[in-house]
């Protein structure tokens, strides 16, 4: 009986601390660029994307010196570009 007590007691409180850095580790992203591809020496273009509904992405576009095909990468949700 203590064994169960003590297991169930271990898991709420293990469950309590989960929901915890639950909500500690939700990503707040800053607004602020501390670095363009300008200050790199790579020339580069402001785009615009909108999507189907209606926020507004932006991302730059730097064109290669070269006939090499354009890359699209996509930063994902963990940063600021």
């Amino acid at each position: 009986m203590k064994w169960t007590l003590s297991l169930t007691f271990t898991i709420i409180l293990f469950l309590l601390y989960v929901r915890y850095l639950e909500s500690k580790s939700l990503f707040f992203p800053s607004n602020k660029i501390l670095v363009t591809p300008k200050e790199i020496g790579l020339p580069f273009e402001d785009v615009y994307f909108k999507t189907h509904d209606g926020l507004i992405l932006n991302g730059w576009f730097i064109k290669s010196s070269s006939m090499s095909p354009t890359l699209l990468f996509v930063h994902g949700n963990a940063g600021n570009i």
